[in-house]
């Protein structure tokens, strides 16, 4: 019994500390860079990321089932800007997020 609940033990911290050290990595998220697709030589890393004020872009029926009652959707632009390392060419990425939000009693 004694031997069984050492085991146990012996397990349990062994998971325990393979599960923290992949958490270690960056924040838990492993990036891979693109080489630069004109010097074929630099990595493309981000060194900006802009993210614009939420705009109303239309009108849906409550989610919580209210009569007469509109949930707003809401959208907001965020470009991503890359540079390469080597020759410093940059470009950059633009895509959308959108929010339903509950603006009513």
């Amino acid at each position: 019994m004694k031997r069984v609940i050492s085991c146990l033990v012996g397990t349990i911290l062994l998971l325990s500390s393979i599960s923290f050290s992949s958490l270690a990595t960056n924040g838990g998220i492993q990036t891979c860079a693109s080489l630069c697709g004109d010097c074929n030589r630099g990595e493309m890393v981000q060194t900006s990321i802009e993210r614009s004020s939420w705009y109303s872009v239309g009108y849906i029926p409550c989610s919580y089932n209210k009569p007469n009652y509109n949930d707003t959707i809401k959208r907001r632009t965020i470009t991503t800007v890359y540079e390469c390392t080597y020759c410093h060419r940059g470009e950059s990425n633009t895509h959308y997020e959108e929010e339903v939000v509950h603006d009513h009693p």
